[in-house]
Formats: structure tokens, C-alpha cells, sequence
């Protein structure tokens, strides 16, 4: 079902915490606190695509055909 997600807008950490696995953690609260079948996001950056996919979301093109940047993750 289409509006069974939560969407993660943005995570930002200072760069001199970056490397300290601060954002795999604040996914991790989002999935344990989500209710959700999937957690979404936008990554609208390199760096943020390439961190998101390190953390398991793909790109899923058929989530939101108006979307073609939308990065999803089971959470069940």
C-alpha cells in the first residue's frame, strides 16, 4: 500500500562526526519507532544517495512515478 511509509526528509551530521556511524543509528530509530512497511527518502545529493545505499535502500521507480528519486527499504 502506497501510504504505508515514513519519509526521512533529511539527516545531517557535522562533519567532523561524519565516519562515526551517527546516521546508520538515527535510521535505525526511525525503523524501530516506524509502524510503517517502508522507510523512505529523497536523496537529492551524491553523498546522500551513497549513504542511503550503503544503509539498504534502493532507488524504486515504481514507489512514485512522479519520483524517479525515491529511495525506499522494507521495514518488516
Amino acid at each position: 500500500e502506497k501510504n504505508n511509509f515514513t519519509e526521512i526528509t533529511l539527516i545531517l551530521t557535522l562533519p567532523s562526526r561524519r565516519n562515526e556511524e551517527i546516521g546508520k543509528y538515527l535510521i535505525q530509530y526511525v525503523m524501530d519507532n516506524s509502524s510503517k512497511e517502508y522507510i523512505i527518502t529523497h536523496p537529492y545529493t551524491y553523498e546522500a544517495e551513497k549513504f542511503f545505499k550503503k544503509n539498504g535502500f534502493k532507488f524504486d521507480e515504481n514507489f512514485d512515478k512522479d519520483d524517479t528519486n525515491t529511495m525506499i527499504k522494507n521495514n518488516k
